[in-house]
């Protein structure tokens, strides 16, 4: 015999006859993931804090004075990216690093905070059309996220005027917060998940196949399927019945 074609109703019937296996390997295969990820999870928590860029208050030049609104606003929008370039600076992590220490030398030596540490840790995003970007600390506690991204609260308006002299032109608009919750707890879920799938899959897979190469002929509908002849009649099984008799 061929092997056999598959409906779509062969393929439910299937599933619907093994679904216990297929359940299973699931839950076997997504407690393996599951397990994996939480030997290997690192707890990454961030903590952001969003800036206001503004044009100049306070400049001598008579052009600047009349230059229009709309030019203004041109202005903070192409200075964004040099602002970001100029946070992501190693001048600025060692700033950072060095006014942390000293007012809070305590929380360096428990966070274990370093230059490079600080350096790596900031990431800093915007969107070219408005006058906010973002400065994130990435931590792997709470306490240190929120601590230094404070701290890059306080230090950024002051910092970035020290460097290009432009005054009161960077501005706190949503201050930094404590995080709850780490920002890659989603990844023990997702890794469960696509480990059942996987589970499930397989398990399905592997009873596709032993069907799809069974070429035992077990019902009428095996017969008029897979061969173009009549069926002329059928020999009932007494192999119960016999056995019963037996018994008895």
């Amino acid at each position: 015999m061929n092997r056999r074609d598959f409906t779509i109703s062969d393929l439910l019937g299937l599933l619907k006859r093994y679904w216990w296996a297929v359940l299973i390997g699931a839950l076997l295969v997504g407690s393996v993931f599951a397990l994996i990820s939480i030997q290997n999870y690192e707890p990454v928590y961030k903590s952001s804090v969003t800036f206001f860029v503004a044009p100049p208050t306070d400049s001598d030049d008579d052009d600047w004075s009349s230059t229009s609104g709309l030019n203004k606003l041109n202005w903070s929008l192409r200075m964004i990216s040099s602002y970001a370039f100029i946070l992501q600076a190693d001048d600025f992590s060692t700033t950072l690093d060095t006014i942390f220490l000293k007012e809070n030398p305590e929380d360096y030596q428990r966070f274990e905070i370093t230059q490079h540490k600080i350096h790596r840790s900031i990431s800093i995003s915007y969107d070219d059309n408005t006058s906010l970007f973002t400065v994130t600390y990435s931590a792997d506690s709470s306490e240190a996220a929120y601590a230094l991204a404070h701290a890059i609260e306080e230090l950024v308006p002051d910092y970035i005027e020290n460097v290009t002299n432009y005054k009161n032109t960077v501005r706190v608009a949503d201050t930094a917060n404590e995080p709850r919750v780490p920002s890659n707890s989603r990844n023990l879920v997702r890794n469960t998940f696509i480990g059942g799938v996987i589970g499930a899959v397989a398990v399905y897979l592997i009873f596709f196949f032993i069907e799809l190469f069974d070429v035992r002929v077990k019902s009428e509908e095996d017969i008029l399927n897979n061969y173009n002849v009549p069926l002329i009649g059928t020999i009932p099984d007494y192999s119960e019945e016999t056995k019963s008799r037996q018994g008895n």
